[in-house]
């Protein structure tokens, strides 16, 4: 099943949304700025070339979205005046996320986004609608890349997850979890392997060799998904199947749903890297990401919950053909299970790899 037309965030800017719900994504992608610096530095260390391809790949909407291209930007320019160059490249910007998402979020933001910018008449923004599993940029355009909380996002559901009885191999759950079936697990697994496979393929292609990318997404420290570790999506299915015993939800539908959505291991991400042929990895690492300070005014559960609701809203609404009223029963009872249980670490993976010089685009 093809997620390209289901899997987007709540667009606009109202309570609901993913603009206004956010605030680990701006977090993490603030702590993650050193290393995106350090990419930046190695990238144009022996030079700067006179027009600049960067691509930021799962955009989504909001003030994160620019806040990235600005801080990309921002540094290119700092490299140049330490390198006393007077006149600052051209910079060929494109934000990317599938069909789906809001961009005129992004574009109404532009004309105050190039005023801080100093409105430079050499940056160029563009945005590229697609699955960032396939080509989106021609042969050797790109000199940077960078993603945030995209990759453990799969293509689609995986295949295998029913059995020769038409029976639902992960009935109960909505996600792999440390008690799913091995041979769910294994389908999962197999998913995201062929998707970043693809990923990386079709980035070697458009990478300039000596380009850099710097991708950070979910990912585990174990080598099974544990609730444990990471009990999100598992809170977010029981809140699921309470509806369901009351029959505000369709049973048979929550035993036949499973999520697009695979946190992998190092080994799992560095195994694909290797198999690809195409990237030298610098930094493949999970980190654990500390946030409490977020939570200030607001319970643990408010938080998370409505930041779950603005990314899993849409795809779950489009699945069961609920409304608003069960959806907004659905996170209450999410963020009760939330508040209940006890605070669980957040892992990042870090992916930081160099377009190696001596392979040609694929």
């Amino acid at each position: 099943m093809g997620i390209d037309g289901l899997l987007h965030m709540n667009g606009g800017e109202d309570d609901k949304s993913y603009a206004k719900n956010s605030s680990f994504q701006k977090h993490v992608i603030s702590v993650m700025n050193p290393i995106v610096a350090s990419a930046l530095a190695d990238c144009f260390q022996k030079s700067v070339p006179e027009s600049i391809g960067i691509a930021d790949l799962g955009c989504s909407s909001g003030p994160n979205s620019l806040m990235v291209v600005s801080r990309i930007i921002n540094g290119v320019r700092a490299l140049c005046c330490e390198k006393g160059i007077k006149e600052f490249p051209e910079m060929r910007v494109a934000v990317n996320d599938l069909i789906t998402n809001d961009f005129n979020n992004i574009f109404t933001s532009l004309p105050e986004f190039y005023e801080k910018l100093g409105n430079p008449k050499n940056c160029f923004i563009s945005a590229v609608a697609g699955s960032f599993y396939g080509r989106l940029f021609p042969n050797n355009s790109l000199h940077f890349v960078h993603s945030s909380f995209g990759v453990h996002w799969l293509s689609q559901v995986p295949k295998g997850l029913i059995g020769k009885g038409k029976e639902d191999l992960n009935k109960g759950k909505i996600c792999v979890s440390d008690t799913s079936p091995e041979c769910v697990f294994n389908a999962y697994r197999a998913q995201f392997e062929s998707d970043f496979f693809d990923f990386m393929r079709s980035r070697s292609a458009e990478i300039v060799p000596g380009g850099r990318m710097v991708l950070y997404f979910i990912g585990r420290k174990t080598p099974r998904p544990s609730v444990e570790y990471d009990n999100k999506l598992e809170l977010l299915s029981h809140a699921l199947m309470s509806l369901a015993s009351e029959g505000l939800i369709d049973e048979k539908k929550l035993d036949s749903f499973n999520h697009p959505h695979y946190t992998p291991s190092v080994d799992e991400v560095k195994k694909v890297i290797a198999e690809e042929g195409s990237f030298v990895p610098n930094v493949v690492e999970v980190a654990e990401v500390k946030w409490e300070q977020e939570l200030e005014n607001s319970s643990r559960g408010s938080i998370i919950s409505r930041i779950m609701r603005a990314a899993n809203e849409p795809m779950l609404q489009s699945y069961f053909g609920c409304g608003t009223e069960v959806m907004d029963k659905v996170f209450a009872r999410l963020c009760k299970l939330i508040d209940e249980s006890e605070p669980m670490p957040q892992y990042i993976m870090i992916v930081y790899v160099t377009r190696s010089e001596s392979e040609k685009a694929k």
